[in-house]
């Protein structure tokens, strides 16, 4: 269980993570308000993930999607708005799937 480092260096139009152990996590993602990150989530089979919401006071909270906790048991791609100054970021559920996490903004 520990943050992943990023996979692509550079950083270039995108921000890619692998997560491989149970308790992975990526970094915060920084948005701001307005802001829209797109969040693709790829080769989840037996494992879950799921997004949460930081804005730094230590009380980060599990995203909404359409009425339910934003926790995934397969690959999906969705869109964050930001209603405000804050981060995002995920989590890996499990230990058998290693899981591509991609952040574009």
């Amino acid at each position: 269980m520990a943050v992943v480092t990023q996979d692509n260096p550079t950083g270039k139009g995108y921000r890619q993570f692998t997560l491989e152990l149970d308790g992975d996590f990526t970094p915060t993602i920084p948005v701001s308000r307005g802001e829209t990150v797109f969040i693709h989530i790829t080769a989840l089979s037996s494992d879950s993930v799921s997004i949460y919401s930081s804005v730094g006071n230590g009380n980060d909270v599990l995203l909404d999607y359409n009425g339910s906790p934003a926790t995934f048991t397969t690959s999906t791609a969705l869109g964050y708005t930001a209603p405000g100054k804050s981060g995002i970021y995920v989590v890996k559920s499990g230990g058998s799937d290693i899981v591509l996490v991609t952040f574009t903004k």
